[in-house]
């Protein structure tokens, strides 16, 4: 009986469609109601936390339950199941915008977890990146597309050939870096990550971290499209769009806050600028609260750019101010400075 729930939960998770994930989530609390088997829990906190509560219920809520099945895991001895809970509590903590200083200690004690039950799977690896993207965005790079290396964890040359390994390291090295290159304003650069990152829909399904990128991935394409006049990155944002606007109708809470900035990004890559100056005002409405403090500021920082190139300084840079600050109480300190950085120029221009 065990071993059959185990393989219909895993099966679930990965791959039915986004839509029925609701009604299999709530199979697996009532089977696990129904069975009161400890040996499940680490199944349930790892189904639910990590690949279906996402999709029903507020991103945060899915971190004590994956702590939860980190511990139980542990206790149990069902390792790997644990270091899953454990890689997707890391990674899901950044998705929700958690404080950077709290998910470094939360990385940190999960390394330390993984090194000392000896772990080099890809559920130990897969996290290294969101590791150091968080060390980028607290301490910067060598530059906007700083390379995502490991430091004392391991070198590049091996993180690379881990990569090569495991689709899900792949996915995560690719993620990081996309998500580097936009916070940082280096579209170029993650035009270039997307013609040869995999397709984390396919590799991953059901991970949230799907969803992250995708979102990356319009904006970069969006951005691009305008700046190339390129018809390949204007479909690359229409598909990504349509995507985002799909999970929204189904249902998924941890999505809404970004269709008012991927409206006005689309329809400033469709050139309808009265509709663009709407919707970036609907942006900084959205922007006002809200716990995703990452796509808040990165928000902000989008409006502010808008209204810059259309000679509004004065509200640039309020915009700008606001983006700065939520940046900084995010904990992304490289990216706060930066901003302040222009901030002190645009007011001397205003001065």
């Amino acid at each position: 009986c065990e071993e059959s729930v185990n393989g219909i939960l895993t099966y679930a998770s990965g791959y039915l469609p986004d839509k029925n994930k609701n009604e299999i989530s709530r199979a697996a609390g009532f089977l696990h109601e129904q069975l009161n088997t400890e040996k499940l829990k680490h199944d349930y906190c790892l189904i639910l936390g990590g690949y279906l509560q996402c999709w029903s219920d507020p991103l945060r809520d899915s971190l004590a339950t994956l702590l939860d099945g980190l511990k139980v895991g542990n206790k149990n001895g069902f390792i790997d199941n644990a270091a899953i809970c454990g890689s997707l509590l890391c990674s899901y903590s950044i998705f929700s915008g958690q404080r950077l200083e709290l998910v470094e200690e939360t990385m940190r004690s999960f390394a330390k977890w993984a090194k000392e039950e000896r772990l080099y799977g890809s559920s130990r690896l897969g996290f290294l990146p969101f590791l150091q993207l968080v060390k980028c965005l607290q301490h910067g790079g060598k530059g906007p597309q700083a390379s995502l290396l490991i430091g004392s964890e391991m070198d590049a040359e091996e993180m690379n050939a881990a990569a090569v390994k495991s689709p899900m390291v792949d996915c995560s090295l690719a993620l990081c870096k996309l998500e580097l290159a936009c916070i940082f304003g280096d579209y170029v650069h993650a035009g270039e990550i997307l013609l040869e990152a995999p397709d984390i829909l396919k590799v991953r399904p059901g991970h949230f971290s799907g969803c992250r990128f995708t979102f990356y991935k319009f904006l970069a394409s969006a951005e691009l499209a305008q700046k190339t006049k390129s018809s390949v990155w204007s479909k690359r944002a229409e598909v990504s769009r349509k995507q985002i606007q799909d999970w929204i109708k189904d249902g998924n809470v941890n999505c809404d806050h970004l269709w008012p900035l991927v409206q006005a990004e689309h329809a400033l890559m469709k050139g309808k600028k009265s509709s663009a100056i709407k919707y970036f005002n609907h942006v900084c409405e959205a922007a006002e609260s809200g716990p995703f403090l990452q796509d808040r500021a990165i928000s902000m920082e989008r409006t502010a750019d808008f209204f810059h190139n259309e000679g509004n300084t004065i509200l640039a840079v309020s915009c700008y101010t606001k983006s700065r600050d939520l940046f900084e109480e995010w904990g992304a300190s490289a990216k706060q400075k930066r901003l302040s950085h222009k901030i002190l120029i645009l007011n001397r221009l205003l001065s």
